[in-house]
């Protein structure tokens, strides 16, 4: 028989990525992350177009890691 563990607090690279994903959905990340979106579309195109898609696939995958944590998390304390 299995042993059911507590939760389990998560590694240091993965904690930095949640603590990253709850600045970027509070109201001053929101703020922020939009601003650097759209100036870094303005600033020098086109390479400012392709900067602006990574820093748009950086804020994506964060929140992606940090609401697949939240629904691991959510299936542990069950």
């Amino acid at each position: 028989m299995a042993e059911e563990q507590g939760p389990t607090t998560p590694s240091k690279p993965l904690g930095m990525i949640l603590a990253a994903d709850r600045f970027m959905t509070s109201s001053r990340g929101i703020l922020l992350m939009s601003f650097l979106v759209i100036a870094s579309g303005f600033a020098f195109p086109p390479k400012s177009l392709i900067i602006s898609g990574v820093i748009m696939a950086f804020w994506i995958a964060i929140g992606l890691t940090g609401k697949r944590h939240e629904k691991r998390r959510a299936e542990e304390s069950r």
